[in-house]
């Protein structure tokens, strides 16, 4: 087996997945491990016609082939504002400039013999940065203010508003060593490090899986989290704020698989779940789905995007507000990862807990669920718990 070098990592479609020790009690894992490099097709996606053709493309290759589970196949990023290919009327916040240069969504094919190749025990050194935050704290409390005021009007019920954590590191870092260091002290079931092109890099080390299927199959899955505690703490599962904001969620992820299911073919199984990791708590329930004749997995992807958990509900209305209230885009963060394997399994995570980096520049967005009996300082707090969750050993402190 060739190797894959140091030159290799530098090309865009370079990846590594990691789904931690072993799966949980919901079958949480990436459907391969390791790192992988030289795609054999890239396809870069900045219209609705883009979009629709990488989508074709995928569907035709599986009408012609299908290979061995655990292969990998197809490997696409996807923004957040790449939601709006899917449905148009979401809101989009206008200040781009962090992203010039990176295509709303990205598609790589790997070929049936590239090299996946497992990465053993490495001692990394210790990455050490400064955080700052945009907005500041205060401002960010505002923010949230403003979003209880669109609540209390009844333009919404929820909305997950996000502040930026920026980072200045102490020298130049690899972004896979980031990566490999944070997941070998969290182990979450959807680690990655993607190389996006252009400079761009995603350090990713999210929990939460958007979209579960198989190719040609009739069955989906959508895992959302909603609802943030201490490490085992007993009082999430009921506490009236946090069953209230899971549940619209619940709801909203319900009437998007919907979209492409049959009548009465949408259930949820378990609801209100306990989902457990090293530095928090959280909220976790199944949406299952059973497509109707016509629709694949990947119209269950576009009828989830922009995902439910990282919008709010009504969700278009949530888009808007979130755009303005944010002010700038989101780019990777609350975007989607997909992965394909050869067999046509497909999970896609939603990109929390997802640093970018370009160059010595470093960014990690962090955010919440703002429903009305939300109290600005406690969701601040909440954004700083999170950001510790990804940058501990790192920062000191989040301001």
């Amino acid at each position: 087996m060739t190797r894959i070098t140091e030159k290799d990592l530098r090309s865009s479609g370079s990846l590594w997945l990691s789904s931690g020790n072993e799966p949980d009690s919901m079958g949480h894992t990436w459907p391969w491990s390791g790192l992988l490099s030289a795609p054999v097709e890239c396809l870069e996606v900045d219209t609705v016609e883009s979009w629709k053709s990488a989508l074709t493309r995928i569907r035709a290759d599986f009408h012609e082939s299908k290979g061995v589970k655990g292969q990998p196949r197809w490997v696409a990023y996807i923004s957040y504002e790449a939601g709006k290919f899917c449905e148009r009327s979401v809101g989009e916040a206008r200040d781009g400039e962090a992203y010039e240069g990176l295509p709303r969504a990205i598609f790589w094919r790997y070929s049936a013999d590239v090299s996946l190749e497992p990465l053993g025990p490495k001692s990394i050194p210790a990455f050490k940065a400064r955080a700052h935050t945009e907005p500041s704290a205060e401002e960010h409390a505002k923010r949230i203010e403003k979003c209880r005021q669109y609540i209390g009007a009844g333009d919404i019920y929820q909305a997950n508003l996000s502040r930026r954590i920026e980072l200045d590191f102490q020298s130049e870092q690899s972004g896979l060593d980031l990566t490999r260091r944070l997941q070998a002290r969290e182990q979450h079931s959807y680690a990655a490090w993607l190389n996006l092109g252009n400079g761009f890099e995603i350090v990713s080390l999210s929990p939460e899986c958007l979209l579960k299927g198989v190719m040609g199959e009739e069955r989906v899955s959508s895992f959302p989290i909603k609802g943030t505690a201490a490490p085992g703490s007993e009082s999430l599962c009921v506490d009236p704020k946090e069953q209230a904001e899971h549940t619209m969620i619940v709801d909203l992820v319900r009437n998007d698989l919907g979209r492409v299911s049959e009548a009465g073919g949408v259930w949820v199984e378990p609801f209100l779940g306990a989902r457990d990791m090293r530095t928090l708590r959280h909220l976790e329930s199944a949406v299952h789905g059973r497509l109707r004749p016509g629709c694949d997995a990947l119209d269950a992807l576009e009828a989830l995007l922009p995902g439910g958990s990282i919008t709010g509900a009504p969700k278009i209305r949530s888009t808007e507000i979130i755009a303005e209230l944010e002010g700038k885009q989101r780019g990777p963060y609350t975007g989607a990862l997909m992965t394909i394997d050869a067999a046509g399994n497909l999970v896609v995570s939603l990109l929390i807990r997802t640093l970018v980096k370009r160059g010595d520049r470093a960014w990690l967005d962090v955010g919440g669920g703002i429903v009305w009996d939300s109290n600005p300082e406690r969701e601040v707090d909440e954004t700083r718990r999170k950001a510790m969750a990804h940058l501990e050993g790192i920062v000191e402190s989040i301001p």
